[in-house]
């Protein structure tokens, strides 16, 4: 069992591995095919965790894990980073429609105020 969790955990290194070179090569097109292998994964490693009764855990599957997180924090920031330019886009598409809404805004002319009164 101890093996079949490394097998996966390694599986997994390299769905993240993937998934960060593809989204700085192709950009966000894959990211929600990757990141449903990648769940799959996580799904299976629970279910074996459950299984057991009990997480397994082993040195080679510490050492896995050791790995893993750094790349579990540079796809954090990638996606937050792709989210906010997600979200500035959306803001621009609306501000857009928006302004397109009431029209162009006019300025009036710099010409001289001619006063009825004097």
């Amino acid at each position: 069992m101890y093996k079949q969790k490394e097998a996966l955990l390694q599986r997994y290194y390299q769905l993240t591995s993937k998934l960060i070179n593809e989204m700085t090569e192709n950009g966000v097109e894959i990211i929600q095919v990757a990141l449903n292998e990648r769940q799959a994964c996580i799904l299976e490693i629970n279910q074996m965790d459950q299984g057991a009764g009990q997480i397994l855990l082993n040195p080679a599957i510490e050492k896995q894990l050791l790995r893993i997180h750094p790349l579990e924090i540079e796809l954090k920031r990638m996606l937050e980073r792709v989210q906010q330019k997600v979200l500035s886009n959306l803001h621009a598409l609306k501000k857009e429609k928006t302004i397109k809404q009431y029209g162009e805004s006019t300025y009036g002319s710099s010409g001289l105020f001619y006063d009825k009164r004097k």
